[in-house]
C-alpha cells in the first residue's frame, strides 16, 4: 500500500469503506456509525482505531501507542487509559466481556472484532474476477467482464477525493526542489560503496570490490593529489570505514565468515597509517559504525541473540565498555543504520518494523527523547545529515529525500536517469556524496547440481541476461519453460520464457507492487505468489488474478500442493504463526497448525514437509497429519531455499556471506555439503524437474561509482 506508508494510517483508511464489527468507520468525518445511530469520536480516539485496525491479530503495546498514535510524545498510563476507555464507550464495548479491544496485561490491547476493508487501490475491484473454482472447472477460457457502471462512479469519486487528498498533502510535506548536479568522484571497474568525507582535509575513504564474488577493500581518495590509495587487502570485507570527528582517525568493520572486528586507524596528516588497533570482536553481518560527537566512543548495530531485534550499541574506546542504547519491539526486525548530526545534538536512525514498514526517527541525545518518528513508503539503506544539521537525506527509486527537522516535512528531489542508489554523507554545504549503480546486477542462471554425476555428458543449462530487476525465478511444468518476476516500464510484472516461445509477459499491472513466492501449477497453467503480502493465484492463460488472502493476515511462503488443488501459506498470529490450507474446490480456508513458517508436499503427495519458527524440519503423512518425523534443524531466514525432491532434501544455508548447499539422504539421514554461492546475500533455488540442474539468481559484475551530487 503506498498510501498507508506515504500518509499514515488514517490518509490511507479514508479512501476506503471500512467496517469494524457492527459499526461504519467515517475517518474523513471522525465517527463511526451503526444503523441511524452516529458517534463523533475525538482525533486521539479516531487515531487509536486506525492503529488498532492497522494491527489487526495484535497485541499493541502502551509503548507502540505512544510511538504510533502520540508521535513520541511523553504521556502518562492514565491518559493512554482514558482514550481507550472512550473508544470502548463509543463502541459500546465491556472490558469484562469486550466484543472489540481485548485488554491482557503484559501484553496490550487486541481488536478482536471483526474488520473488512474494501481496498480502491486493488485493481480486483475494477473487474468481476471469476473465482479460482469457476476457472478450473471450465473448459473454455475466461475474460473479465466490463465494469459495472455503478462501481466505476463510487470509485471514480474516490479517487477524485484521494488524488485531491494527496495533491494537497504533496505540496505541504513533499516539496519540489531545483535540479541536481552530479558530478563523478571515481570510475573504477567494479562497486564502490560506504563512502565518507573528512570535512578537516576533504579526503574521501571508501569501499570497494572488483566482483560479484570479491571483497571489499578500503581505499582512499586524496584531495591534493587526486590519487586513489588502497589501504587494506585479506579474504575480509572492509565495511563502513567512517572518519572520526577530529579528522586523524578511521573506524571500520573487518568482516570474515560471522565474525566481525571493529578497527581503528590512526593517519598522519600525510594520510598514512600510523598504527592500527582491534578494540571488539563479536558476531553481526550488519555494517554500520559512526562515532560518538566526542569521539571517545563507537557506535554499532548489533543483537544479543538471534531472538533479539537489532539495536545501537555504544563501545567506549578507552574502557572497551560496551552499552546498548536503543531498544526496538522484540517483534521488529529492529535498527539497521544510525547517524549523528554534525552538531552532535541529534541521531538519526532507520527501524525497520513488521510488514515492510520502515520508521525515520530522530532522537534528541541530551533528553534521550524521540523527537520525530515518521513512516517511509521505502527501505533506504543509509542516510545522511545535511552539514547545518538541519535535515536527514536519503535515496529511494532515482529520488532525494530530505526530511528537514524543523517543520517535520519532506522535499524531493527527481534524478531521473542518474541511477543514484545510496546517499552515504554530506561533502560540504548542499553536497552530497552517493553511488550510481547498474540496474542490470544479476540475472537468472541454470547451475549444475552438485551431487549429481553426470558421467561425462554435456548438459544443457541457460543464461538469461536481462536489463533489468529480476526475481524469484521458478520452472513451470515444461521442463524447459520458467517464470519470473521483472520490471517492465518501472512496474514489476511476471513473465514466462523458453528458448523455443522467448518473452511472454503474462500481468498488465499498472501500480508498483511488491511480487514475490512464485511458484507454477504442477498440474494446471497457474502461477501463485505473493503481492504485497497477500497470497494471490494467477491464471497464466488469461492473466486473471484471484486473491486468497487479507493483506491483514500478513501471508507467507504460500506452495502448492502436489495435485495443484490445494494451496499451504503461513500467516501471522498472536504470538505465533499459523499454516493455513486453502482448498480451491470449495474456497474453504483451513487452519492445520500453530509455529509453522511454511509446508511442502513430495512430488506425490505423500508426506508433507513443515518447517517451524525454531527452524526444525519435519515430515508427516498428508492423508492423517500423524507420526511426525523430525529431519534437521536448517535456517528459517528469508534469503534461502529448503526443496524436497524424491528420496532427499536440499537448502542452503549461509556461512558468513558466503553460502552453503546441503542435501539430507532422508534414507540414511546422512547430511552431505558443499560450497555454494560466494560473499553475497541470497541463496534461493529452484530444482529442475529432472532434479540434474537448480535455478538461481546470480549477481553480475557489479558497476557502482561515487559521485557528488550538488543541491
Amino acid at each position: 500500500m503506498e498510501y498507508i506508508e506515504k500518509m499514515g494510517n488514517l490518509f490511507w483508511l479514508r479512501a476506503n469503506t471500512v467496517v469494524v464489527g457492527e459499526f461504519v468507520v467515517d475517518f474523513k468525518k471522525t465517527q463511526i456509525s451503526r444503523n441511524e445511530q452516529v458517534i463523533k469520536l475525538e482525533p486521539l480516539a479516531m487515531e487509536l482505531l486506525c492503529y488498532l485496525i492497522s494491527r489487526k491479530g495484535e497485541y499493541v503495546n502502551q509503548k507502540e501507542l505512544l510511538e504510533n498514535v502520540w508521535n513520541g510524545r511523553i504521556v502518562s498510563d492514565n491518559a493512554i487509559r482514558r482514550v481507550v476507555k472512550k473508544l470502548r464507550d463509543a463502541l459500546g464495548d465491556e472490558p469484562k466481556s469486550p466484543k472489540y479491544i481485548k485488554t491482557v496485561p503484559n501484553k496490550g490491547y487486541l481488536l478482536i472484532a471483526d474488520v473488512v476493508i474494501e481496498d480502491t487501490e486493488n485493481d480486483m475491484l475494477d473487474t468481476d474476477i471469476p473465482t479460482l473454482k469457476d476457472e478450473i472447472n471450465s473448459s473454455t477460457s475466461i475474460t473479465p467482464t466490463e465494469p459495472k457502471k455503478g462501481r466505476v462512479s463510487v470509485l471514480t469519486s474516490i479517487l477524485i477525493v484521494v488524488v485531491f487528498g494527496y495533491f494537497i498533502y504533496s505540496s505541504t510535506l513533499f516539496k519540489s526542489q531545483p535540479p541536481i548536479q552530479v558530478e563523478t568522484i571515481t570510475s573504477m571497474p567494479g562497486e564502490a560503496y560506504w563512502a565518507n568525507f573528512n570535512p578537516k582535509n576533504g579526503a574521501i575513504v571508501f569501499s570497494h570490490r572488483k566482483s560479484a564474488s570479491g571483497y571489499f577493500d578500503l581505499y582512499l581518495k586524496n584531495p591534493q593529489s587526486h590519487t586513489i590509495k588502497r589501504l587494506t587487502r585479506g579474504e575480509a570485507n572492509h565495511n563502513v570505514p567512517t572518519w572520526s570527528n577530529s579528522g586523524d582517525r578511521l573506524a571500520y568493520q573487518r568482516q570474515s565468515g560471522e565474525k566481525v572486528e571493529l578497527v581503528v586507524l590512526t593517519l598522519s596528516d600525510e594520510l598514512r597509517v600510523k598504527s592500527s588497533e582491534t578494540v571488539l570482536t563479536y558476531d553481526s553481518l550488519q555494517p554500520s559504525l559512526n562515532w560518538s560527537p566526542d569521539d571517545s566512543a563507537l557506535y554499532f548495530v548489533h543483537r544479543q541473540s538471534i531472538e533479539h531485534p537489532y539495536s545501537l550499541f555504544s563501545l567506549d574506546i578507552a574502557s572497551r565498555e560496551l552499552e546498548q542504547v536503543t531498544f526496538p519491539n522484540i517483534d521488529s526486525v529492529g535498527d539497521y543504520t544510525a547517524q549523528f548530526s554534525p552538531d552532535g545534538k541529534y541521531l538519526a536512525m532507520l527501524r525497520y518494523q513488521r510488514y515492510d514498514r520502515v520508521h525515520l526517527m530522530i532522537i534528541d541525545i541530551n533528553s534521550g527523547k524521540v523527537i520525530s518518528n515518521h513512516k517511509l513508503d521505502s527501505a533506504p539503506i543509509t542516510l545522511s545529515w545535511d552539514l547545518q544539521s538541519e535535515g536527514v537525506y536519503f535515496a529511494s527509486g532515482d529520488k532525494i529525500y530530505l526530511f528537514d527537522l524543523a517543520s517535520g516535512s519532506f522535499s524531493v528531489s527527481a534524478i531521473d536517469g542518474s541511477g543514484v542508489e545510496t546517499i552515504f554523507d554530506n561533502c560540504g554545504k548542499r553536497c552530497l556524496i552517493a553511488n550510481t549503480a547498474d540496474e542490470n546486477n544479476r540475472d537468472i542462471k541454470e547451475l549444475v547440481n552438485p551431487f549429481m554425476a553426470l558421467n561425462g555428458a554435456l548438459l544443457d543449462v541457460f543464461e538469461l541476461p536481462m536489463a533489468g530487476d529480476e526475481g524469484s525465478p521458478v520452472y513451470t511444468n515444461k521442463s524447459d519453460e520458467v517464470v519470473f518476476r521483472t520490471r517492465i516500464d518501472g512496474i514489476p510484472q511476471i513473465v514466462r520464457y523458453s528458448d523455443l516461445e522467448g518473452m511472454q509477459v503474462i500481468t498488465q499491472f499498472d501500480s508498483v507492487k511488491r511480487l514475490t513466492g512464485l511458484q507454477f501449477n504442477p498440474e494446471t497453467e497457474y502461477i501463485l505468489g505473493l503481492r504485497d503480502k497477500q497470497v494471490f493465484v494467477l491464471n497464466a492463460t488469461t492473466a486473471n488474478i484471484q486473491l486468497i488472502s487479507q493483506q491483514m493476515e500478513n501471508a507467507q511462503r504460500p506452495n502448492w500442493s502436489a495435485d495443484g488443488k490445494s494451496i499451504y501459506y503461513s500467516r501471522q498470529e498472536p504470538g505465533t504463526k499459523a499454516l493455513i490450507r486453502y482448498d480451491i474446490e470449495t474456497q474453504k480456508h483451513h487452519r492445520l497448525f500453530s509455529d509453522i513458517i511454511e509446508a511442502k508436499e513430495d512430488k506425490a503427495g505423500q508426506y508433507l514437509y513443515i518447517l517451524s519458527s525454531k527452524g526444525e524440519l519435519s515430515r508427516i503423512a498428508v492423508s492423517n497429519f500423524k507420526n511426525k518425523q523430525f529431519i534437521a534443524t536448517i535456517p528459517t531466514v528469508s534469503n534461502i531455499s529448503w526443496h524436497a525432491f524424491e528420496e532427499s532434501v536440499y537448502y542452503t544455508s549461509p556461512k558468513g556471506k558466503d553460502f552453503i548447499l546441503n542435501k539430507i539422504d532422508l534414507d540414511t539421514m546422512q547430511q552431505n555439503s558443499v560450497p555454494w554461492q560466494k560473499n553475497t546475500y541470497y541463496a534461493h533455488f529452484d530444482i529442475h524437474p529432472s532434479g540434474r540442474k537448480f535455478l538461481v539468481l546470480q549477481d553480475n559484475i557489479p558497476n557502482a561509482n561515487l559521485v557528488s551530487l550538488y543541491m
